[in-house]
């Protein structure tokens, strides 16, 4: 799971360390696979991918794709797919609005479209397992060999989020994880509203963890 940036925030550090790939990396740790994660400049990316090449057996590559990194996250996929034929997978919210020309310009192999974790957990199975097919996982939009543009419709939600472990740190495939000064929690998912500017607009609830769940991830952490 990558984040890369062109350039450091006010503090002198790359990358946004996004919430999301702590909970996917927990959940999908469930199902025996693990995720590692680097937080750093785009210009790294060729040194990393030689030692992840060299060190690690690597199923898939996930990114999280927003306005503001679309084009780290381009560049950052398209030297992927000059060096090797690892599957390459993008989510967040961005993800929406990509379309068969972000799939062209990158050499994306999917994009998957909102909530990631049971969406990563059977892509993954798809890698490693050769099962299920693309076209039964909810929430995909890919291009198969013939140029058929597929999109397999809403992805599978989770309903209960207390079903989604408090989160871990990923592991880091070079270096210690940043410090940050701050903890992340996500007590939440989806809106009450439906904002047409707004990723969420499609959204069909508000779902919310237990007050236990959360206290247990805020424990966890220090």
């Amino acid at each position: 799971l990558l984040d890369l940036t062109r350039f450091p925030d006010a503090n002198g550090l790359y990358g946004r360390r996004p919430l999301s790939y702590k909970i996917l990396s927990a959940y999908i740790s469930q199902y025996g696979y693990v995720a590692g994660g680097y937080t750093g400049a785009l210009a790294t990316l060729p040194k990393l991918l030689d030692l992840l090449l060299q060190h690690h057996t690597v199923s898939a590559f996930g990114f999280y794709c927003d306005y503001d990194n679309q084009t780290e996250v381009e560049s950052a996929i398209r030297y992927i797919k000059s060096r090797c034929p690892i599957p390459v997978i993008v989510g967040g919210p961005q993800s929406c609005t990509l379309s068969r020309d972000f799939l062209h310009r990158t050499g994306c192999d999917i994009v998957a479209v909102g909530d990631g974790e049971v969406t990563l957990r059977s892509l993954l199975d798809h890698y490693t397992k050769h099962s299920p097919d693309l076209r039964c996982i909810p929430g995909l939009l890919f291009e198969s060999a013939d140029g058929h543009l597929h999109n397999t419709g809403q992805p599978v939600t989770i309903a209960a989020l207390d079903e989604v472990p408090a989160v871990h740190s990923v592991r880091h495939l070079m270096g210690p994880a940043p410090v940050a000064d701050t903890l992340q929690i996500l007590t939440a998912r989806g809106c009450p509203y439906h904002c047409s500017y707004c990723h969420e607009g499609s959204n069909s609830g508000l779902r919310y963890r237990s007050i236990p769940h959360i206290m247990q991830e805020i424990s966890a952490a220090f």
